[in-house]
Order: structure tokens, then C-alpha cells, then sequence
């Protein structure tokens, strides 16, 4: 356990400070103590409001002490979307920032929490510690240990069931994709709740490295000060944070190039221009395009400052990870750019099931590969190639368009501030591409000039075939595209 090996170096930083190995380690065993006060044990659920800093994963880890399951919730959660989690999980106790409206489970705010913590920190520490080690040795690595929920963007919310031995498994995988040393200092602005942030977090915890949990990039200096002020080597981030970063700060990001080891873009497609800037701006670095889900975790990675020749690619498997492409009987296939199929990932790092929906855990865990909607192929190299989501890529007379080729054509244009493409019916060709585009402010919008732009970097045969002017794109937090709100216009 890190805590015994490297008690003192920091685990985690935060807007309150740094905590050790040993103040983690700590803050568990008394946040299991509180659990259990509450009447928490096997099976419980205990949702709570994402307050991304370290008690957020100790009260996460803490169940695992307790035999509770965990469920995190976004920042600032809406009463409903709240009250239909609580219900959906049937859950025990609710924690939040500030009082909510009556529930089914016992609802603490974070401050009746900190206190009751600290009671316990007072009367109960070396009890506290003494259950946390016993708890260890008890814990069933195949149990559910948390319920990540998705944001729904191509339908309902999903809760996804992972197991403690399912977490480890993701853990190695980052840190084996990012080849992570043992002095590595992440930031991660990434929500805590969300798969993709907590996953970081996991992996510097079982590496006996450092994570730098920031809020988010709005405020882009607050976030370098604290990347020059905690000497990070490595970045998290989501494309679009990505794209923020180099516009706002891209002198000083620049100018910190030489302490980046390497920065893992996930969570949402990366476009090739984003990748270029990357390069540009931090040409010594590993700079690594990763692919996962909620259900398998981060399962590739691609260095793209290295294969900066492989456009599409999302890379190859990592340790725990192994692929298949598989056809319409759901068959793994021979795969080719000509012969497309929907990839499946297996390995240790899935999902157990969506939790209280037997039918849909059917539909997507088949023999014991966890299957996506995302048409791709491997290359003979056994680089993996990821044209889109089967519902978005656009199959217009048999040709297969991602629309992602398309938006990253017309975004290169001066006068389009933000686009989308999705594929609309059409009575010929089978379907063709609509582009939704939202003009740059300060610039005079032509449609004509527009598509005369489009012509000189798309084929004809991938050309939209109409565009519409749109206020926003709707964007998730990590600005994948809500294609059916798109759709539904």
C-alpha cells in the first residue's frame, strides 16, 4: 500500500492543499467510520455530489471498506436529474452541498459530513485505522464498487457497474499508456464524476504518483499557476479544453513545454488540426490520443507526436485490452478500411452490467467482450482505426463518411466559429451529410463561399449537401456533439 511505502509524498493536490499518501490513506479509514455510522454495509448505495478534491475519492474509497457501493453525481446536480439517480439506485444515504428536497435516503450536506468526520478524526482516529486495515483483507475485488452514470448522449443515462478488480485493471491500462513514472505529476481539470477524470486519479493512486485536481479551465490562469506552482509534467485534458488552452495560453503553455513529459487527450474525438497545434507547441512530448468508454475504461492509446502519419488511428490496445471488430451476426471479422465492423473490447477492466437493466447489459456485454457502436477496422499493423458512431457515420451510395472529416474541413474556415454534420435521409443516395454551422462573430457569413471552401479540401462525394445556420451546437461538458438534438431539429 502506498501509504506504508511513501507515506509522505503527495497523492493528491487540491483547492485545499496537498495530501499525502498517508492523509488519504487517513481520510478513508474515517470517512468508512462515518459510512458506517450512518448504517452503511453490504450493498449500500451512497450518492454523492461531485466536490472534485480529495474527499470525493475518499468517500468513494471509503466504501469499499464498508461494502458500499458509490455513485457520484455531477457539480452541482439538477433536483430532478438528483431525485431520479437516488431513485434509479435505491440508495442509503445522499450527500450534497446544500440541503435538497426530500428523498428516500438519508440526505447529509457536505458540511454535516465534514463535521461528523471530524468528530470521528477526534474520538475515533486510531479505531478508524485499525478498521481500515482489517477491511482490507475483506474486501471481494469482483463486488460492485461504484455506479458511473453517462451523460446519455445518444439516449437515457446508463449506470454503469464497476468492480474493484475492474478499476485496478483501468488503473494499469493508463498507467501503462502513458508509460507514467513514479514521480509524475498530473493536472486533471476533468470532473471527478465522470469516467474519464476518476480513472486519472485511480491510476496515480495505485502508481504512487501525484494528481492535481483542478476545477474545470475557465479560469486558464488559475490553471497554469497551479501547473507552474506544483511542477506538473504531465496534462489531462478533453479536446475542447485542449483547443481553449492553446488559443488563450498558448505562450506560456509554450514556454512550460520542456518539464511535459506527456499529455493524454480523451473523452471525445480529437480532430487532426488539434493534434497538429499539440505537436507544434510541445514538440519533446509524448502526446497521446486515448479511446475508452464508461463500460471498458481507456483501452488505446496513441502517441501522435511518434505516429503523426496515422490520421483516424485511436492506436493499439493496452496491456489489459484486447479488440475485435465484429460483424452483423456480432462475429469478429477480418477487418480493412473496405470491410468495417463495430469494435468490441475484453478484458478485466469492463463493466459488470448496467445496473438494473438486465436487457441492455445483454445487448452490449457478449461473450465477454463489451460491444460499441463504433464502425472501425485494424489495420495489418494493428493500429485501430475509428470512423465514428455506426448511427452518425454517414452511408451515402455505400460510401462510408465520418462526419468528423467533414466538421474538421469546414471548422479550418474563417468564417465558421463551431459546426456539426450528421447524416439526413435522402431517396438516391441512401443518406447524405448536413452540415450545422454557427458563423464567426466579426465575419461576413456566405453559404456560397462556404461550400467554394469545402470543395477544396472534401471530396465531392463527402460534400454536404446542405448547411444550416444555427446559434450553438449542442456539447456535452466535454464537448462531444449531441447528434439526435441535432437531428431532432
Amino acid at each position: 500500500m502506498n501509504a506504508d511505502r511513501a507515506g509522505d509524498v503527495r497523492a493528491v493536490v487540491d483547492n485545499k492543499g496537498i495530501h499525502t499518501y498517508q492523509d488519504v490513506w487517513e481520510d478513508i479509514c474515517i470517512c468508512a467510520s462515518a459510512l458506517r455510522s450512518v448504517g452503511v454495509c453490504d450493498g449500500s448505495r451512497i450518492v454523492m455530489e461531485c466536490s472534485q478534491d480529495e474527499m470525493f475519492l475518499a468517500v468513494n474509497l471509503a466504501c469499499q471498506l464498508t461494502g458500499g457501493i458509490f455513485v457520484g453525481v455531477e457539480r452541482r446536480v439538477a433536483p430532478d436529474r438528483l431525485r431520479e439517480i437516488v431513485s434509479q439506485t435505491g440508495c442509503a444515504v445522499q450527500l450534497t452541498r446544500k440541503s435538497t428536497e426530500e428523498t428516500p435516503a438519508r440526505a447529509m450536506t457536505m458540511k454535516e459530513w465534514e463535521t461528523l468526520c471530524a468528530g470521528i478524526r477526534e474520538n475515533e482516529r486510531e479505531e478508524s485505522l485499525r478498521k481500515g486495515r482489517l477491511a482490507l483483507d475483506s474486501i471481494d475485488p469482483e463486488s460492485t464498487a461504484e455506479i458511473l452514470f453517462s451523460t446519455g448522449t445518444t439516449g437515457k443515462s446508463k449506470g454503469v457497474m464497476l468492480s474493484g478488480r475492474a478499476n485496478i485493471a483501468n488503473a494499469q491500462n493508463i498507467i501503462a499508456g502513458t508509460c507514467m513514472k513514479s514521480d509524475s505529476v498530473e493536472l486533471m481539470p476533468l470532473p471527478l464524476n465522470h469516467a474519464h477524470g476518476l480513472r486519472t486519479a485511480y491510476a496515480h493512486l495505485l502508481n504512487g504518483s501525484t494528481v492535481l485536481i483542478a476545477n474545470g479551465i475557465t479560469l486558464p490562469r488559475v490553471l497554469l499557476d497551479m501547473m507552474e506552482k506544483q511542477g506538473a509534467t504531465a496534462l489531462d485534458l478533453t479536446p475542447s479544453a485542449a483547443e481553449m488552452l492553446l488559443k488563450t495560453s498558448h505562450a506560456r503553455l509554450h514556454a512550460y513545454a520542456p518539464q511535459i513529459d506527456y499529455i493524454e487527450v480523451g473523452a471525445a474525438f480529437l480532430p487532426e488540426s488539434t493534434k497538429e497545434k499539440l505537436r507544434e507547441c510541445f514538440p519533446d512530448s509524448r502526446l497521446y490520443n486515448c479511446y475508452g468508454s464508461s463500460e471498458s475504461g481507456r483501452t488505446c492509446y496513441l502517441d501522435f507526436n511518434k505516429d503523426a502519419g496515422r490520421p483516424g488511428s485511436i492506436g493499439r490496445p493496452v496491456p489489459n485490452a484486447r479488440f475485435a471488430v465484429m460483424g452483423p451476426d456480432r462475429k469478429p471479422i477480418e477487418s480493412s478500411a473496405e470491410n468495417t465492423g463495430l469494435l468490441a473490447s475484453a478484458g478485466p477492466m469492463n463493466m459488470s452490467g448496467y445496473w438494473g437493466e438486465p436487457e441492455l447489459t445483454a445487448g452490449t456485454l457478449q461473450d465477454g467482450y463489451v460491444m460499441t457502436a463504433d464502425l472501425s477496422y485494424i489495420d495489418p499493423d494493428g493500429y485501430i482505426y475509428v470512423l465514428g458512431r455506426a448511427d452518425d457515420v454517414i452511408n451515402y451510395k455505400g460510401i462510408k463518411i465520418s462526419p468528423e472529416e467533414i466538421e474538421e474541413a469546414a471548422a479550418g474556415c474563417a468564417m465558421v466559429a463551431d459546426c456539426a454534420c450528421i447524416p439526413v435521409k435522402d431517396e438516391l443516395a441512401g443518406q447524405v451529410p448536413k452540415l450545422f454551422v454557427v458563423p464567426a462573430e466579426g465575419t461576413e457569413y456566405s453559404e456560397a463561399e462556404l461550400f467554394a471552401y469545402l470543395k477544396e479540401h472534401i471530396d465531392d462525394n463527402r460534400m454536404p449537401r446542405m448547411i444550416e445556420v444555427i446559434d450553438a451546437i449542442p456539447r456535452t461538458f466535454n464537448g462531444k456533439v449531441l447528434r439526435r438534438e441535432l437531428a431532432a431539429r
